[in-house]
């Protein structure tokens, strides 16, 4: 069975920390990432082929909630049982901030940007919500080959 490679876009509008991200995931063989400190070329290149969006919760003009809001929106209209996982990171540490991307259930992951084992944890989570993808995919395509077989069986 092939499963295809797991699709990833960064959108943090500090470029040092996204040349930085580019080095640890390269270090870490977390492949297949896109970079953007540009909220519409993030969006320009969202689709439903992205499986993991990593985004910083101040882009320029932006906050994280409406950037968040967009994939939550994407997410709901996908034909697929796949659905983009969301990791969001900050400095923010306000606690209502936090709390709302996890009440919400729109995010997968907040991370604290100011943390000195931040990008050990970027690995982490990032490594998590690829073996949460690579399963959901893996359940989609066994879910399509059992409904062929199935539609094989039904005489015509």
């Amino acid at each position: 069975m092939h499963v295809p490679n797991v699709r990833i876009l960064f959108l943090d509008d500090d470029q040092d920390q996204l040349d930085e991200a580019k080095d640890v995931f390269d270090k870490a063989r977390i492949g297949n990432c896109m970079y953007f400190n540009d909220v519409e070329r993030f969006f320009a290149e969202f689709d439903e082929n992205v499986h993991i969006a990593i985004i910083d919760h101040y882009i320029g003009n932006s906050v994280g909630y409406d950037i968040l809001e967009k994939i939550y929106r994407h997410n709901e209209a996908r034909p697929s049982v796949v659905k983009c996982r969301v990791i969001v990171i900050s400095g923010q540490m306000k606690v209502n901030v936090v709390a709302h991307y996890m009440n919400t259930r729109k995010a997968s992951f907040y991370i604290n940007k100011n943390n000195d084992s931040f990008y050990e944890e970027l690995v982490v989570y990032t490594r998590v919500a690829i073996e949460e993808v690579t399963a959901d995919l893996i359940f989609e395509q066994k879910q399509k080959e059992t409904l062929k077989l199935l539609n094989s069986l039904i005489p015509k």
